[in-house]
């Protein structure tokens, strides 16, 4: 398969077979054909994950485990939030040696204590930038009053896992607390916009009076 099984199955390249066993299983109870009928979209995603453990089971996926630890990552595409979120802390875009779930723990924790910093540093060091990433990162744009793109992350943390109940909750949470802040963000501009037209027309009339107030 083209696609990196690691990356599909959402473990780290150091994963051990059980933690591997561990998230198959979990995945398979996401995606089970019994559990969505009729649905092509959960068929093709169990399909991946099968094909996925199968490869890793084999051994078959050395090469990809192997690439992640030679090849540099580009992080050109990271949100621009999160970017200059990142830089004006002066955190590094390395990848780190820490275990996958150990970070995830860290940034939990950072996120529950309102350490945005070292949130935002934890999460610049994950290479797998999936619906987990993408729920930590929606939790850190809203700490940050960053709404927009709190339901953005929110939203692709559903597309990776559509049927991870967590992430459904969120999403809907955050659109429901934010849809309507960002509307009135969005109207701000223009009620000032015509509040300035409003005083610009009150002052030319009251101009236009006192000058016909002058000749009578």
């Amino acid at each position: 398969m083209s696609i990196d099984p690691y990356q599909v199955l959402g473990v780290p390249y150091n994963a051990t077979e059980d933690e591997i066993k561990k998230k198959y299983r979990k995945l398979v109870k996401q995606y089970h054909p019994d559990l969505h009928p009729n649905d092509p979209a959960a068929a093709q995603k169990m399909s991946e994950i099968n094909a996925a453990y199968e490869l890793i089971k084999s051994g078959q996926a050395a090469e990809y485990s192997q690439a992640a630890q030679t090849d540099s990552t580009d992080f050109g595409n990271t949100d621009d939030f999160l970017n200059s979120f990142f830089s004006a802390f002066g955190f590094q875009t390395a990848a780190s040696q820490m275990d996958e779930n150990e970070l995830y723990s860290k940034i939990r924790s950072y996120l529950a204590s309102g350490n945005l910093d070292a949130a935002a540093s934890y999460l610049n060091r994950m290479v797998l930038r999936r619906g987990k990433w993408n729920y930590y990162a929606a939790q850190l744009s809203a700490a940050s009053g960053e709404y927009a793109d709190a339901v953005r992350y929110a939203d692709e943390a559903r597309r990776f896992e559509p049927y991870d109940p967590e992430y459904a909750e969120l999403s809907a949470e955050y659109h429901k607390r934010f849809d309507a802040v960002l509307k009135r963000r969005s109207i701000l501009p223009i009620l000032a916009s015509a509040l300035t037209i409003m005083l610009t027309l009150n002052f030319i009339a009251s101009m236009v009076v006192s000058f016909f107030a002058k000749l009578f």
